[in-house]
């Protein structure tokens, strides 16, 4: 019995880190919409401030979920490799993207596998020992 709660346990907490990591993302994927947008200035009301808007979107949501895996690394002194982490969330963001374009997805279901598989593969990859 003590086993099963025991999994139960670090499940509940790999989720809840993700959540957190996903958290962390969106605030600096937003950021990094503004910024992406408005790189091109007055006249930002264009398709370029569109497509510059998605990207640091995306970009800032990376960014936001490596700076996340380094805090989690730094403060709650996880032990696992930083580096695996870092780069398995980079890996699978480019999976998600590169999979997108022959599968041609809803906006829904990418945005929803995005935002789970990026901040899923950045903590399988800090758990994982060197």
């Amino acid at each position: 019995m003590s086993q099963e709660s025991s999994i139960a346990k670090n499940v509940i907490k790999f989720v809840l880190t993700a959540i957190g990591l996903g958290i962390a993302g969106v605030i600096f994927g937003i950021i990094g919409a503004y910024i992406g947008g408005g790189v091109i200035g007055d006249n930002a009301a264009t398709f370029g401030a569109l497509g510059l808007a998605i990207s640091g979107l995306l970009l800032g949501y990376i960014i936001g979920i490596v700076g996340g895996i380094i805090l989690i690394k730094r403060f709650l002194y996880k032990s696992g490799s930083l580096m695996f982490g870092i780069a398995s969330g980079v890996i699978g963001a480019t999976i998600t993207i590169l999979a997108s374009v022959p599968l041609n997805p809803s906006v829904l279901i990418f945005s929803g596998v995005f935002f789970f598989i990026v901040p899923a593969f950045c903590l399988g990859g800090l758990i994982i020992k060197r």
